[in-house]
């Protein structure tokens, strides 16, 4: 895949010679601050946000134009909130209504019935769920279970992980891998990693004790005796991604930074994502 695209007549552009390609089968995770360009990049990927037909093929494809790519779910973009603005109520309302989980999911039709339990079971989603008294985190998984029900062929994620707890996170990592390794499919992971004042825990606690320690250091951060040491990432964002991606790429200033392959890396292996990205 490669994308690239033109600024309108008279302003500056938003990315600069990015020419990006992704082989086939590859986990890409795409980390960068806010305002780095990440989700318009993924937008245009997505074939929400037009541009010229030569500027960005998907599959071969220019994902606007050919949208028989999104209407199949070959490619599929999960991102966002479900909301919507409502004249008199407000802007970004949930998207709720009193009827269940189990009826939005068995709404979507030419779904193979066993991918659709396997979903559910991955996503711990209870089907009698009411989807006006749910909180965001199973909104969040009813909205990735609907976005993954067909067999896609790319996939964009774009920071759609972050309500979900760390054990329901790790489940849908691992079903991405093996997607990716039975069907050869390609995935790009969007990440924003948070500053918090905070000093670094070790790296060597489990993932449960990891968040465990940072909530509760934030309870306490007005508190510390000594001033924190530099401000490390809100490292619960990654929990489990260090062994998922087969590339790392960084994006800024509407630039690719860095794009290769995570054995790259050496801070992946030894479990500190989160140490690389700090410096």
């Amino acid at each position: 895949m490669s994308a690239d695209g033109l600024p309108l007549r008279g302003t500056p552009p938003l990315f600069t010679g990015l020419d990006w390609k992704v082989e086939k089968g590859s986990r890409v995770l795409l980390i960068g601050a806010n305002g780095a360009g990440k989700t318009t990049v993924m937008k245009i990927m997505a074939g929400k946000h037009m541009v010229e037909r030569e500027q960005c093929k998907i599959l071969g494809e220019s994902p606007f134009h050919a949208t028989d790519l999104t209407s199949s779910g070959r490619l599929s973009y999960i991102g966002g909130t479900w909301q919507r603005d409502i004249a008199f109520a407000g802007y970004n309302i949930p998207l709720q209504g009193d009827f269940s989980a189990l009826k939005m999911i068995e709404g979507i039709q030419g779904v193979d019935k066993a991918r659709r339990e396997r979903l559910v079971k991955v996503l711990d989603i209870d089907p009698a769920w009411r989807m006006h008294t749910v909180s965001e985190g199973q909104r969040r998984r009813v909205q990735l279970c609907i976005g993954l029900l067909k067999e896609f062929e790319v996939l964009f994620l774009d920071e759609v992980t972050v309500d979900l707890d760390v054990l329901g996170r790790a489940d849908l990592m691992n079903f991405l891998r093996e997607e990716c390794e039975q069907r050869e499919c390609t995935i790009i992971y969007v990440s924003v990693p948070l500053p918090l004042s905070l000093p670094l825990p070790s790296p060597c606690l489990s993932s449960l004790l990891h968040l465990l320690l940072l909530l509760l250091l934030l309870d306490a951060a007005d508190a510390l005796p000594f001033p924190p040491r530099r401000a490390p990432q809100a490292t619960h964002i990654f929990d489990g991604l260090e062994a998922w991606p087969t590339h790392l790429a960084f994006f800024a200033d509407g630039e690719m930074k860095i794009n290769e392959p995570s054995s790259s890396f050496p801070e992946l292996a030894e479990g500190r994502l989160v140490n690389l990205v700090a410096a």
